[in-house]
Formats: C-alpha cells, sequence, structure tokens
C-alpha cells in the first residue's frame, strides 16, 4: 500500500520510522519529523532528520540525501538523490 499523497510505500513498523537520514536541503522548507512540532529546514544547510519526512524532501525534489565526501564514491554512485 502506498501513502496516498506521495505515493511512497510504508517502511516496517509503519510510515513513520525512528530511523534518520542525514540530508542537504535545496529549497526552505517547514516540516514535522514527529506530527507535533513543525520546524524550518533551510536551503543549504545539513540535517539529520526522521527517514519518513527525509523520504518525502527527496522525494519532492526539496533536498538531497547528503554523504560525506570520503564516503560517496561507494554510496551514491548510480543514485539520482545524492549531494554532487
Amino acid at each position: 500500500m502506498l501513502h496516498s499523497k506521495f505515493n511512497l510505500p510504508p517502511r516496517e513498523g509503519g510510515f513513520y520510522t525512528k530511523e534518520f537520514m542525514k540530508i542537504k536541503m535545496k529549497y526552505t522548507r517547514y516540516g514535522s519529523a514527529d506530527g507535533m512540532r513543525v520546524d524550518e529546514y533551510k536551503k543549504g544547510e545539513t540535517y539529520d532528520v526522521r527517514e519518513s519526512l527525509a523520504r518525502i524532501f527527496l522525494k519532492e525534489g526539496w533536498a538531497v540525501q547528503h554523504v560525506p565526501k570520503d564516503k560517496r564514491r561507494w554510496s551514491c554512485s548510480g543514485k539520482q538523490n545524492c549531494e554532487e
């Protein structure tokens, strides 16, 4: 089953996970990782956010996955949403 608004498949244990992902914002956007508090995520900044929120930012093109330069060669080869 896909999450109706974003066409993302739910993760194991439900749509909201406690796993984190590092992203770099391409645009300034507001988001809520816990459904209660809304935070501002600023363009050009790097954040550790819950995977559920990161996946939405990546899907919408508002952010890219941030991979440290020393790991980039192995982690991002052939992936679209990795920082260049």
